[in-house]
């Protein structure tokens, strides 16, 4: 190796490379991570991507990405277009501290864009008006709802939101922590293209760096607000000491649209031990 093939500082260097040029390694044994891993393992095992410092889960190219400084929120819906509302309420011993977070999904095309926002502590507006504005948006927008019902205050909106044939969404921590997982994972995946055809994010290493192959990537676009712009970047898996409305509210948002997109069927080869019963 060549000395300009390495940084050195003091006693350590580093040194960038996929695990194809492991000419030691298998190229099946490769071929089975691709397998298993997710689109966000498979870049950080195969190809050696970076991983940022710290246990922030989106990260913070991910989310800066995604913001859109000329998207505007609105306040009505457009006639074909495809909307959802996702409300997570304020329940519980903290309802007075605890945030109410309404949002409105734009998905007809790629990228999705959070078109509508509202934010407020939960006692700071009565839970009647907060029914109310959530019908108010669905409403305004033609959209469907989407609604936490794992806690008290998400139960009683489905009970008093039942006209609107919400859909129920029990991801709380009395409920399967699996779903919860799944839900996030769909989120943090569709920030790098989901599962699109276009906007996947493609990187390649040039001159020993990651660079972006595309200039436009990524599933989800933002408004530049600072309250979702901060959730985002900060939040943790164990989340229990981090805001995490308006996080919950997108992922439940993400998770009922992607969940029902076209699956693509692939072909796989299949490795079979006939010695075996």
């Amino acid at each position: 190796m060549k000395r300009s093939d390495y940084n050195t500082v003091g006693m350590f260097y580093t040194q960038k490379g996929r695990m194809y040029d492991n000419v030691y390694l298998p190229k099946i044994a490769i071929q089975e991570v691709e397998r298993i891993a997710d689109p966000i393992m498979r870049e950080q095992i195969i190809n050696g991507e970076y991983v940022e410092i710290g246990d922030k889960y989106f990260g913070f190219e991910r989310i800066q990405n995604a913001v859109d400084p000329n998207l505007q929120l609105v306040e009505y819906g457009e006639p074909g277009r495809l909307y959802i509302t996702s409300a997570d309420f304020a329940g519980g011993e903290s309802v007075w501290a605890d945030f109410t977070v309404i949002l409105t999904l734009d998905y007809t095309k790629e990228p999705y864009t959070i078109v509508n926002f509202k934010r407020f502590k939960g006692g700071d507006v009565p839970i009647p008006m907060q029914y109310k504005l959530v019908e108010e948006t669905v409403k305004a927008f033609g959209s469907k709802l989407i609604i936490d019902s794992s806690a008290l205050g998400g139960k009683n909106a489905l009970a008093f939101l039942g006209h609107l044939n919400p859909i129920s969404q029990e991801y709380g921590p009395t409920k399967s922590s699996t779903l919860k997982a799944d839900m996030l994972a769909t989120l943090k995946i569709a920030f790098d293209g989901g599962q699109s055809d276009t906007m996947k994010r493609e990187r390649e290493i040039v001159d020993g760096n990651w660079t972006e192959k595309k200039t436009a990537w990524g599933l989800l676009r933002i408004p530049n607000l600072t309250a979702i712009i901060s959730e985002l970047q900060n939040y943790k898996l164990d989340d229990d000491k981090v805001r995490n409305d308006i996080v919950m509210a997108l992922a439940m948002a993400m998770f009922y649209v992607e969940r029902r997109r076209p699956r693509t069927i692939r072909r796989r080869a299949v490795d079979i031990d006939f010695l075996v019963d």
